[in-house]
This record gives C-alpha cells, sequence and structure tokens, in this order.
C-alpha cells in the first residue's frame, strides 16, 4: 500500500476508536508540538522555545504603547507560547495560565459581584466545592448545587441571578458523565449565565468541551496535561474575546501568573500528550476490565465500561478516556481497605491524578474532604469505605494488574 493511500485511511484505528468514541480529529499531536512557537521567530531558530526570565523589558521610546502586550510582568514571552497551545488543544482562540487549578476558579469567582448566583455540579471535586461554599458564599455569592447528569434538574435550578454553571465531566473521583451540548444549550437558552466545564480528567486530548458550546475550559494543569508530577498549574480556554478580556483584567490585577520556568516545563509535557494519552487510557480500560471480573471487586466506575450509567453519552462527546477509574472492594470496611492500598507495590498511595507513575487512593481518606462535610454528605458524594480511585500511569500494564491482584488476593 503506498504512502498516499496510508495516509488517507490515517495510521490506525486506536482502542477508543473501536471502542466507539468519536474519532479523534487529525493534526492534535502536530499541534502540541508547533502551534506556540516556530524556530523562524528567533534569529537563534532554536528548536525549542527559550525561558524568558525576565520581569522587566527595555522601552525603545518613551512612548505610553511602547511596550503594548509586554508590560512589566504582566505578559511573558514563555507564558504566552504556552497560551497559545493551549488554546490551539482545545480548539479555542485564547487562553489564560494559573498558578494552579484553583487559581484560575478564584478568578473567575472574582469576576462575579455579591447577590450572583453560580451553579455547580453536586457531585465533583470537593476542592471546587469548598472554594464555591466557603469562600464564594463569604464574599457575597449565593452557591446551589445540582446533579449535572440530569438536564432537566439544571433546567430546574436555573435563577434569575445564575451567572455562571459549573460542569465537571467525567466527575473526579465518580467518572459520572454530564451532557456538555445539552446543558450549554438550557443554560444559554434561560440565562446570561457563562458555562465552565472542568475538563481535568480527560484533558483536551479526549475531550474539548468548546465544541459543545461551553463558553469556557477549566483545567488542573497539574495533572494529565502537564503528566509529570512536577507542576502545579492551572489554565482557562473559551472563545470569548470578552470573557476572555475580563479573565485577563482580573488576572492583571490580583497578580496571579504560573513562573517561565514551570510554563516551560509544560510546554515539553504537551509535546507528549497524545502519546501519553494513549497509553494512560489503555491501561485504564484494561485494568477495569480486570477489575469488573475480579471476585473481590463489586463494581467498577469506567466511562468506557458498558456497565457505567452514562457509557452512551461519553461515546458522543468523547474520543476516548483518560487514566483514571473507580471500584469498590466487595463487602470492604475501612481498614480492610487500608490494608489494600498497603498490600500494594507498584502503584503508589498518593493523592493526585495524570502522571507517569501509577497512583491509589481511597476517597474516603482524602484531606481534600472538607471537615464542614457532613457524614452524609460524604455518604452522598459516593466516598464509602470501600471505594478506590486509581490513576493509571504509564508503566506495564500486566505488571499493574499483577500489583492490584495480588493485593486484592491477600485480602
Amino acid at each position: 500500500m503506498g504512502y498516499q493511500s496510508v495516509s488517507n485511511e490515517l495510521v490506525h484505528l486506536t482502542e477508543n476508536e473501536a471502542i466507539g468514541f468519536l474519532r479523534q480529529e487529525s493534526g492534535f499531536a502536530t499541534k502540541a508540538i508547533h502551534s506556540g512557537y516556530r524556530p523562524e521567530q528567533l534569529l537563534c531558530r532554536s528548536i525549542v522555545a527559550p525561558i524568558y526570565m525576565s520581569t522587566s523589558v527595555s522601552s525603545a521610546s518613551l512612548s505610553q504603547n511602547d511596550n503594548k502586550g509586554n508590560e512589566f510582568n504582566t505578559e511573558n514571552p514563555t507564558r504566552i507560547i504556552l497560551e497559545q497551545t493551549l488554546a490551539a488543544l482545545d480548539n479555542g482562540k485564547y487562553a489564560l495560565v494559573f498558578p494552579s487549578g484553583t487559581a484560575g476558579q478564584s478568578c473567575l469567582m472574582a469576576m462575579l459581584k455579591a447577590g450572583d448566583s453560580i451553579l455547580c455540579g453536586s457531585n465533583i471535586y470537593t476542592g471546587t466545592i469548598e472554594l464555591f461554599r466557603e469562600t464564594g458564599v463569604d464574599i457575597g455569592l449565593e452557591v446551589n448545587f445540582v446533579d449535572m447528569t440530569k438536564p432537566d434538574e439544571v433546567k430546574k435550578a436555573l435563577k434569575s441571578n445564575t451567572k455562571m454553571v459549573w460542569v465537571e465531566t467525567p466527575s473526579n473521583p465518580m467518572m459520572l458523565i454530564s451532557d456538555i451540548k445539552t446543558i450549554a444549550d438550557i443554560v444559554h437558552k434561560e440565562t446570561n449565565a457563562i458555562v465552565v466545564v472542568d475538563n481535568t480528567p480527560s484533558s483536551c486530548y479526549f475531550q474539548r468541551p468548546l465544541d459543545f458550546g461551553a463558553d469556557a475550559v477549566s483545567y488542573s494543569i497539574t495533572k494529565f496535561m502537564n503528566g509529570h508530577n512536577d507542576v502545579v498549574m492551572g489554565s482557562i480556554s473559551t472563545n470569548s474575546k470578552e470573557l476572555y478580556e475580563k479573565i485577563k483584567f482580573t488576572q492583571q490585577i490580583t497578580g496571579i501568573w504560573p513562573s517561565p520556568f514551570d510554563c516551560a516545563l509544560v510546554i515539553r509535557s504537551l509535546k507528549t500528550l497524545a502519546l501519553r494519552m494513549e497509553r494512560h487510557s489503555l491501561n485504564a480500560l484494561l485494568i477495569a476490565k480486570f477489575l469488573e471480573h475480579h471476585p473481590r471487586v463489586s463494581g467498577v466506575l469506567h466511562p468506557a465500561l458498558t456497565s457505567h450509567p452514562q457509557h452512551k453519552l461519553a461515546l458522543s462527546q468523547c474520543y476516548g478516556h483518560g487514566g483514571s477509574l473507580c471500584f469498590y472492594i466487595k463487602d470492604a470496611k475501612l481498614d480492610e481497605t487500608k490494608r489494600f492500598l498497603k498490600h500494594l507495590k507498584v502503584f503508589m498511595w498518593a493523592d493526585s491524578l495524570g502522571g507517569c507513575e501509577s497512583l491509589a487512593q481511597a476517597p474516603l481518606l482524602w484531606f481534600v474532604v472538607p471537615t464542614s462535610f457532613s457524614d452524609e454528605e460524604v455518604h452522598d458524594l459516593g466516598f464509602l469505605e470501600n471505594l478506590i480511585r486509581l490513576s493509571c500511569g504509564l508503566e506495564d500494564p500486566e505488571i499493574l494488574i499483577e500489583d492490584l491482584n495480588q493485593a486484592l488476593n491477600a485480602l
């Protein structure tokens, strides 16, 4: 078969496409490597973009507009390269990066005024819940929670003062899927609120919410996007110039930017995002299928499995699924759950997700479960004593499966 015919057919059919997820668009990996920077931009023509550490720039004249777009502290060439790359990967026009995912969320929240309302998913990362429920309420915002997997409930919960709707899909840690397009259509028809999707568990490789009507996409870049457990960062992408300028203004007056060095590390990481996500996905799927048939496991939460309650919805808006999944140890109490974690040899007992190393954690033991949550609220979040969350890294899948098998069999 000639080169052209191979090219026309695309190179291969991925495991995710075989399952029935959306077919990955051509050119993603190329955008990740080339969209933010080209060697021709510099006299030295270096293949890798340099790290610009300067906090100030010299003026060529005394004109007030001489350094427009490159003012003290507010613009940095390394950061701009990263932001342009992130915008391209999300099929967006604009992106901004922050010292953490929470910093980006806080910046969005700071655009609201006292009396405005945030409608937030009820089963999401508890750090986001605590940010809105504690800090948001303290500054005069009204915060309401709803099951985002039920669009009709979202419609009922909208109010005249709703200014932001926060969707996390897949949710962390329970892997619940919300219909981005349906929610965005409802919100935009009923209100003038913005729809923000936290896309951290999928990364922009497996899901691009702007294509389905979201106004903005939020990430903890710390996770899959950087993917090496060595940078804490967040980002927001959008197609709206008005929203971008509002967020950027808030960022500028609050002074929340990541360092140029951290930006350079993420630029490096994005070049391998496509490759890493395919391996994360394959490992997680193989592990999920193994756990689904293990006698010591009573349930597995992974959107690629037909047993997942929103499996068909996941296929309709995702290009695959990332490296996270949850499962329940059959009839286990908390002491037995701890014993399982202690028996793991390759999986490390640690927080976070999306890195090269495989991690395991019991959500009920997370430090991010707010102390203000009642036992009933914790239970409603799905944080049961026998729940385990896995972040499947890039190791050999057969070794990861054997590690889980020996730990389960030791109970």
